[in-house]
């Protein structure tokens, strides 16, 4: 095979070995030289058709030197022909340049030879790098181009006042047919009359800025009718022409939007009561008034029984219907002035102001007698009943957590005592009672200490491309130490955030510790991508999603390269929350790893639901791969039926270079595992110098 250092020569011999004698002397400046003689033009284009020829050295001793000149000229890389005399002077130099040689050479002279060659081999490379990098910069450009025809914002470049480009919301934005009808068009076209002498001013100021500027104007469609929008000026390039980046956006739609939002970040979409982060704000108003002086405020805490035998009796599909008609029954056994909300999946709370404890007893009575009823939904009917727990919020009271850490022991309670039944909390220094109360204060404290003072800390460990893909994919993970720097294992803290509420709080820090250093990352012009593993209460937090759109725009990153990661048993549990979450996430231009798969009879079931980027796979079908036939036929069978989904695919927890090869050969896009790298707090891991793929693939044809 050919090496790639090599230099082919053809020489045409007039005089015997003309060839010999001009390889040995490019051999002797360092150069690898591959002779091909040819004695007439019909010779060197056979030659030509057949091998990579990078210098061609003619005699002009011959008449062929203009029509060999031709042949190299016409060739596609436009080969440099140096002619060669036995003498040359000015005059020779010159008739064989007009008759398309680079240079003549004497063979008398070997040193002007070899420098001759060199010359000409340098300016070789460097039309192929001239050639290469044009080639890159009109990919680039086509990339940008279909970037911006896809663009969800309405983008248009502008040279000196006109439009010179516009993509497809900009042209529906203005109510043109075609963005034909936009070209050549000038901007001041596209604002109301009244409003051109302040934009005129607006487009003087700025060009004289290096800066970004933005205008809130009024403007006009093709029609007439006007709205309100904010102009952002920046300067960019198009087709190598310097030009100005105009991204408008409609302030209609923008305040529309926000009003969504916020209405997310209050209110739960199922039950119709306020969500688990509304309730935590006003009981922590509560806890503020109450330490002003104002009465104790109660915390009814409410769960129905048996929850696990009512989702396996109704179904899956059912149940939204049972926690809608739950809301119902809530919103009308409580007062207006009451502050009902579903904190969980199974769990609802009240916060009421009465200060009379019979007024408070009766309307703990009047819930659970509500909540004892049959709840139907389609063709299936279900007697339920719930528990209920009180708790007080005390001038002593802290945080919502150490009232609802109360609720939730008293709750416990009742569930104990048989269900449908009411427990008022009690102190536990009066009664010796409740451990899992005093745990549930201590894991409160401990997160809480944790938040406050750093003691959290974020891992990355590599996720590696079997595929040769450019982007460089880390998993999240989340660590934890103590005051006396003792590590907290993720499986006893991450449990106990869960049943006290702490694990919103943590879903936020890990997500915005996340960002700021997917931030930096982006600095450094990295290609770097962030798996995030959410929290089974995440898909109930319906303030998560402004909070996350609202952080992710001020860090100014590319949402795409956010992964949240879902588990398919939450998916499976919460699949129409999950669903309507995955979907906000996807508007948002995030992307869904699904984790844990495969372990269901029929997994890709739910992606018909949950819309999708990556696949990991269950640890279970992976772990024992490479001494399991049926298990890789299992998997080479999943990682298959996802490609032609047009998913990507990958197995964590490898461990060994035995069970890296066989995955390979299953047909695995990406691997994660301590046999790669270990979790680090610095995301450091060399991608370019990954050996996996190479790695695999050797053991694989071996």
């Amino acid at each position: 095979m050919e090496r790639d250092d090599t230099t082919n020569i053809a020489v045409f011999e007039t005089v015997p070995d003309e060839a010999e004698f001009i390889s040995t002397e490019l051999r002797n400046a360092g150069l690898a030289v591959i002779p091909f003689a040819f004695t007439s033009n019909n010779q060197l284009e056979d030659i030509l058709i057949r091998n990579r020829i990078d210098l061609i050295f003619c005699s002009t001793d011959d008449e062929e030197l203009s029509p060999t000149c031709q042949i190299a000229d016409h060739h596609k890389d436009h080969i440099p022909v140096i002619a060669v005399a036995s003498d040359t002077d000015t005059a020779s130099v010159v008739r064989a340049m007009n008759s398309g040689a680079r240079d003549l050479v004497s063979r008398n002279q070997p040193d002007h030879l070899r420098l001759v060659a060199q010359r000409e081999l340098r300016g070789i490379q460097h039309s192929k790098g001239m050639h290469e990098f044009k080639q890159s910069y009109q990919e680039s450009e086509k990339r940008c181009r279909n970037l911006l025809d896809s663009s969800r914002d309405a983008i248009a470049y502008i040279h000196e006042g006109m439009h010179i480009y516009s993509n497809g919301v900009y042209v529906d934005m203005f109510g043109f047919e075609d963005k034909d009808d936009l070209e050549g068009l000038p901007i001041l076209d596209m604002v109301v009359e009244e409003e051109h002498p302040r934009f005129k001013e607006f487009l003087a100021t700025y060009d004289k800025q290096a800066s970004d500027e933005t205008v809130e104007i009024r403007c006009v469609r093709e029609d007439g009718t006007e709205f309100a929008a904010a102009m952002q000026f920046s300067k960019a390039s198009i087709d190598g022409e310097a030009c100005t980046q105009v991204l408008i956006r409609d302030r209609a739609i923008s305040e529309e939007v926000i009003h969504e939002l916020e209405e997310l970040k209050t209110h739960d979409p199922i039950s119709g009561l306020y969500n688990r982060q509304a309730f935590l704000d006003e009981t922590q108003q509560a806890i503020n008034d109450v330490s002003g002086g104002a009465r104790p405020g109660i915390i009814l805490y409410v769960e129905l029984d048996k929850f696990e035998e009512i989702k396996t009796h109704m179904g899956i599909e059912n149940i939204d219907n049972v926690i809608s008609s739950v809301g119902k029954l809530i919103k009308s056994a409580v007062d207006e002035e009451d502050f009902a909300a579903r904190f969980g999946e199974n769990t609802y709370t009240i916060l009421t102001r009465e200060g009379d404890l019979k007024n408070i007893s009766k309307k703990a009575k009047k819930l659970i007698k509500a909540l004892n009823t049959i709840i139907e939904s389609g063709n299936k009917s279900l007697q339920i009943t719930a528990s209920l727990g009180l708790a007080a919020i005390r001038s002593t009271t802290k945080t919502p957590y150490e009232v609802l850490a109360c609720a939730d022991v008293s709750c416990s309670q009742a569930h104990k005592n048989g269900g449908n039944a009411i427990v008022a909390y009690k102190d536990p220094e009066k009664v010796a009672e409740k451990e899992t109360s005093q745990d549930d204060l201590r894991w409160v404290t401990l997160l809480k200490n944790a938040l406050e003072n750093n003691l959290f800390k974020l891992a990355f460990q590599p996720c590696v491309s079997l595929k040769d893909s450019e982007e460089q994919i880390y998993e999240v993970l989340l660590r934890l130490h103590d005051e006396n720097d003792e590590e907290i294992r993720p499986g006893d803290f991450l449990p106990a955030a869960e049943k006290t509420g702490m694990i919103n709080l943590i879903d936020r820090w890990v997500i915005g510790r996340a960002l700021h250093m997917l931030a930096e990352k982006q600095k450094e012009q990295s290609n770097t991508s962030l798996f995030i593993k959410l929290s089974g209460s995440a898909y109930n937090d319906e303030s998560l999603l402004p909070w996350l759109y609202e952080r992710s725009k001020a860090s100014r990153i590319d949402p795409q390269r956010l992964i949240f990661e879902v588990a398919e048993s939450d998916a499976t549990s919460h699949i129409s929350q999950v669903a309507k979450f995955s979907r906000t996430l996807k508007k948002m231009r995030c992307r869904i790893v699904i984790s844990k798969f495969g372990v269901m009879d029929d997994p890709f079931k739910l992606l018909k639901t949950i819309p999708v980027d990556f696949i990991k796979l269950s640890s279970k079908l992976t772990g024992k791969i490479g001494t399991d036939q049926a298990m890789m036929e299992r998997v080479t069978e999943l990682v298959e039926t996802a490609h032609d989904l047009e998913k990507q695919v990958l197995a964590p927890h490898v461990e060994s270079a035995e069970s890296m090869a066989v995955l390979f050969q299953c047909g695995l896009d990406f691997i994660q595992g301590n046999f790669l790298q270990e979790p680090d707090i610095v995301m450091q891991f060399d991608f370019g110098d990954n050996e996996a793929s190479t790695h695999t693939g050797q053991e694989a044809v071996s």
